[in-house]
C-alpha cells in the first residue's frame, strides 16, 4: 500500500503536521509506503524531520492558478493507493478532481465549516465541506465530538482516531526554570481561549500574587497579549515562543503545572488540541476545562475547573501555594502513533463508502 499525506504552505510551527508526520512514520514501520506532499518553499528544504524511508514530492509553489495544475501533475506522478486529506481544503478539491480511481481517506478534526468566517468564506467551506463528505472512500473523526455529528447528522459511522502522543520520553534534562512556574503551550490565535489566563493572572496581580506564568508559542496575537502583560504590569508572565520538541519537552517536564483554558464551544469540541498529548507525556499537574476531547486524553487526573479567569485564578493560586506537586500519570503510552496507525489501516481495509447515500444535507429533527 502507498499513502500520499498532502499538506500546504510552511512546516516549521504547524502543529496541524504532527499528526501527518507520526502517523506516515508508524504506517512505513508496518511496511507501508508514504509519500509526503510538501510546498516547495525555503524553510522546508531546511529538513521536516521525517522518517528516513519517507518519500517527498515537492510542489513548486506559485501565487497563481498554475499551483492547482502543478500538484495535480505531482500527485499523479506519486502514484498513490490513498490519498490523506485532513479536513476539506480547496486545493484539495482541485488537486483530485477527475481522478475517480483515486481512493481519499478524509480526515475531520476541527473543520472549517465550524470556524466563524464571513457569509461568502462560509459559503465555500460549506460547499467543501459537502464535497469532501460524498468524495471520499474513507472517513475518520479526530474526536468523538465528530464522531458523534456524522452519525446523527448523516447517518455515516466515522471510526475515532485522535491524534497521539508526538514527544521522546521526559531525558533528565535540567529545569530552564529559576523557580516554580506555571506554562500554557499554544498558539497565539483568536479563535483559542489563551485570554482566560491573562485574565487570571491580572486578578492574582490584583490580589498581590504574581506566580511565574510562562507562555509556550507564537502566532498574530502574540504581541497583542505582550502589551496587556506590559500595561497590567504582569511582570511574572513570560513569553517564550515557538520551540523546538527537545526544548518544549524540557520546559514542559519541568512545569510546576501546565494550563489549557478551552471554552464549551462547537469548534472546541471538534478540536483534537495536540498540546493535550504533549501535557500527558510531560506527566505535570494539569488546570483545564471539561470539554470535548480534554477528559478523552486526560481522563479523571486533570484538576478540572470552569472556564473562566476567575475559576482559573483560583486553581492557580491553589496549585503555586504547595512547594512540590507530584507528578501524575495519565497514561501516555495508550496514544501512541502505532495505536493509531493500527486503527488506520483497519480502516482501509473495509469498503468505500463513497457511493453510499450520504445526505447532501442535515437529517431533520424530531
Amino acid at each position: 500500500m502507498h499513502v500520499c499525506f498532502t499538506t500546504y504552505g510552511p512546516w516549521q510551527g504547524n502543529a496541524g503536521l504532527l499528526r501527518p508526520k507520526g502517523l506516515g512514520a508508524a504506517l512505513i514501520e508496518r511496511g507501508v509506503q508514504v509519500t509526503y506532499l510538501v510546498d516547495d518553499l525555503a524553510a522546508n528544504r531546511d529538513g521536516l524531520g521525517l522518517a528516513s524511508a519517507a518519500r517527498i514530492a515537492w510542489v513548486p509553489c506559485s501565487r497563481s492558478a498554475s499551483q492547482v495544475v502543478t500538484r495535480r501533475r505531482v500527485l499523479r506522478s506519486v502514484g498513490a493507493d490513498v490519498v490523506h486529506l485532513l479536513n476539506p481544503h480547496a486545493k484539495s478539491l482541485a488537486a483530485v478532481a477527475g481522478m475517480g480511481r483515486l481512493r481519499i481517506l478524509a480526515d475531520w478534526d476541527e473543520p472549517p465549516v465550524l470556524r466563524p468566517f464571513g457569509t461568502l468564506r462560509l459559503s465555500l467551506e460549506r460547499g467543501l465541506d459537502v464535497w469532501l463528505r460524498h468524495r471520499a472512500d474513507h472517513h475518520v473523526a479526530c474526536t468523538r465530538w465528530l464522531q458523534e455529528r456524522f452519525r446523527l447528522l448523516y447517518g455515516l459511522d466515522v471510526p475515532y482516531i485522535p491524534h497521539g502522543t508526538y514527544l521522546t520520553s521526559p531525558d533528565g534534562a535540567q529545569s530552564p526554570f529559576a523557580e516554580s512556574t506555571a506554562v500554557y503551550l499554544g498558539s497565539f490565535l483568536p479563535q483559542w481561549d489563551h485570554d482566560i489566563v491573562f485574565e487570571a493572572a491580572r486578578l492574582l496581580a490584583a490580589r498581590d500574587l504574581r506566580p511565574p506564568i510562562a507562555f509556550i508559542g507564537d502566532g498574530p496575537e502574540r504581541s497583542r497579549w505582550e502589551a496587556f502583560a506590559e500595561h497590567h504590569q504582569l511582570g511574572n508572565v513570560r513569553f517564550l515562543g515557538w520551540m523546538e520538541h527537545a526544548e518544549l519537552q524540557r520546559h514542559l517536564v519541568h512545569a510546576h503545572v501546565s494550563l489549557f483554558p478551552i471554552r464549551d464551544s462547537e469548534l472546541n469540541r471538534a478540536r483534537c488540541p495536540s498540546k493535550l498529548f504533549a501535557y500527558a507525556q510531560a506527566g505535570r499537574p494539569v488546570i483545564t476545562s471539561r470539554v470535548g476531547e480534554v477528559p478523552e486524553i486526560l481522563d479523571d487526573r486533570a484538576t478540572y475547573v470552569e472556564p473562566t479567569p476567575q475559576a482559573f485564578a483560583a486553581a492557580i493560586a491553589d496549585a503555586m501555594s504547595h512547594s512540590d506537586l507530584p507528578g501524575v500519570d495519565f497514561r501516555p503510552e495508550r496514544h501512541s502513533y502505532a495505536d493509531r496507525a493500527e486503527r488506520l489501516l483497519a480502516v482501509l481495509d473495509t469498503p468505500s463508502v463513497r457511493w453510499a447515500r450520504i445526505p447532501l444535507r442535515r437529517r431533520p429533527r424530531g
